[in-house]
């Protein structure tokens, strides 16, 4: 069994600052969201046994940062696709709509744009969650997962077993959460 799964947002990126959706885009880190990442990776307070994250750079970005301020072996970071963020399609590099992504209104003007559905993005987190989970080298292990918002929100609800409807929480940027087991407070 997995000892921990900790999840961390990427740092700030320019998408990030300018309120559009990034999606597949491949946005560098901001010089901001490369300190959140230092900061985030000092207050870890654990050498991981594992990083794993998205290969889109603002994820690859951050994991090195988290890496060598936790003084995890920087070559040894994994990289899944499987992480990625949820694609907006012909919303990528638009500005955001103030929207709950889970209603059918949103829905469909996400589907019209050609996103991701989200059905689609929650199965691909269910098999990345599914993975780890079969690998024998990450058994007692504490895991360190590097992503985004959307596809960090499904795999949350994966973890924790909660259905995918209402999922409008966000995730902040480079700020580590632990998501299992579920911290006690």
């Amino acid at each position: 069994m997995i000892r921990s799964i900790h999840l961390v947002r990427h740092g700030v990126t320019p998408d990030n600052l300018e309120c559009v959706f990034s999606g597949n885009r491949n946005p560098e880190l901001e010089p901001a969201g490369v300190e959140q990442a230092k900061v985030a990776g000092n207050s870890l307070g654990f050498v991981p046994d594992a990083i794993i994250c998205s290969p889109l750079k603002r994820t690859v970005m951050t994991a090195r940062i988290l890496a060598e301020t936790t003084g995890f072996n920087v070559g040894d970071i994994e990289i899944n696709r499987l992480l990625r963020e949820r694609s907006y399609g012909d919303l990528e590099g638009r500005p955001h709509l103030v929207m709950d992504e889970t209603t059918a209104e949103a829905q469909n003007i996400l589907a019209q744009a050609g996103a991701e559905p989200l059905d689609e993005l929650y199965k691909r987190q269910k098999a990345f969650y599914n993975q780890i989970l079969s690998k024998e080298k990450y058994h007692d292990a504490r895991l360190l997962v590097v992503g985004h918002n959307t596809a960090g929100r499904a795999l949350l609800r994966v973890v924790r077993g909660l259905p995918f409807d209402g999922m409008t929480e966000s995730i902040p940027n480079a700020t580590p959460m632990q998501i299992w087991p579920i911290a006690e407070h």
